[in-house]
């Protein structure tokens, strides 16, 4: 029943696709995960760049006097 499957394989032009749609994945795969790697390193990176809000020195009021302001 699956003796097409070793006739299949033996030819050139089969082994030439198998080859290029195996290529296309691992090469798919790579970029997919670079691209995941590098939008994890931002997001970590941004992450740290914001203060706690448990440090006394970040955790002031913050007021703005809105009657100085001029509408000119």
């Amino acid at each position: 029943m699956a003796s097409w499957l070793p006739d299949a394989f033996s030819s050139h032009k089969v082994q030439l696709a198998v080859t290029a749609v195996a290529s296309g994945v691992v090469v798919g795969g790579a970029i997919i995960g670079l691209q995941n790697a590098g939008r994890l390193y931002k997001v970590q990176d941004l992450k740290d760049s914001i203060p706690m809000l448990r440090d006394d020195k970040h955790t002031g009021k913050v007021t703005r006097n809105l009657k100085s302001q001029s509408c000119d």
